[in-house]
């Protein structure tokens, strides 16, 4: 698996490195092509190898997780040993039936670039409108996790947070009200698949800043923490006249008298 990772810029000390993504090298066509460019210097290149057999079996053991020798060989070669896609699985077999196990894994069948198997999630749950607007909302709060609490000011029916609660089995490490990413990539996913417009399938900035209105004009009057991102959301919907209204000096002592 071919990770990127740029060099240190020549303006920069020695030693001095940034880590730009972790994808592979295909499929990056929209770079600009100056970065294309540098990829072809292979000392900007980092290659991580794939998990061994044996880190797969201490993995497994670590969730409590009883697997065949065989079990194990195939949960290995299906999932290449990617570190991602390897976690996505195991949280899938940890909230399933052993009855099932066998089947869970022989239907993974990794190719290398963990969007790809975005798509295909993507391609089954696509038409269904009211769930994928749900998804645009919770891929859009501020942080690297969900406080579920909020989702019962977008979630009308009980079908769909049900099929919100399965996706989080697979895509979410959960602790009481506390939803995290496993990893970043599927709330940037999300955040662009929902704001492409159906017909075109271009990304469309105004479904993006239609999204972040309706957050802001929920979590204004709420009695929540969150309530604080209001900024956030305003300057994501470009609403500046009300971000220059609000960011005002009252506003942020309010925050600081409540230790945040």
């Amino acid at each position: 698996m071919s990770y990127l990772f740029f060099a240190q810029p020549r303006t920069d000390p020695d030693n001095i490195y940034f880590i730009l993504g972790t994808r592979t090298t295909e499929n990056l066509e929209g770079l600009p092509d100056r970065i294309k460019i540098n990829l072809q210097d292979q000392n900007r290149v980092v290659e991580i190898a794939p998990l061994s057999i044996a880190k797969v079996t201490s993995l497994l053991d670590s969730h409590h997780i009883s697997l065949t020798n065989n079990q194990i060989s195939a949960l290995h070669t299906n999932t290449l040993g990617h570190p991602l896609f390897l976690r996505y699985t195991i949280e899938e077999i940890k909230n399933s039936n052993k009855s099932l196990y066998d089947s869970i894994i022989s239907q993974k069948d990794f190719k290398g670039d963990i969007y790809e198997e975005y798509k295909i999630f993507w391609s089954k749950n696509k038409d269904e409108d009211e769930f994928i607007d749900i998804l645009g909302i919770i891929s859009r709060f501020r942080y690297s996790y969900v406080d579920i609490s909020l989702l019962s000011n977008f979630i009308k029916s009980r079908k769909h947070w049900k099929k919100v609660q399965k996706v989080s089995e697979h895509y979410f490490f959960r602790k009481n009200n506390i939803w995290q990413y496993f990893h970043n990539s599927f709330k940037e996913f999300l955040k662009e698949e929902t704001a492409k417009d159906f017909i075109t399938n271009q990304y469309d900035e105004k479904l993006n800043k239609n999204y972040h209105q309706r957050i802001y004009n929920v979590i204004k009057d709420l009695d929540n923490e969150y309530e604080y991102n209001i900024l956030f959301h305003l300057y994501e919907a470009q609403e500046f006249t009300k971000v220059v209204e609000l960011g005002n000096q009252e506003f942020f002592r309010s925050q600081w008298f409540s230790f945040r």
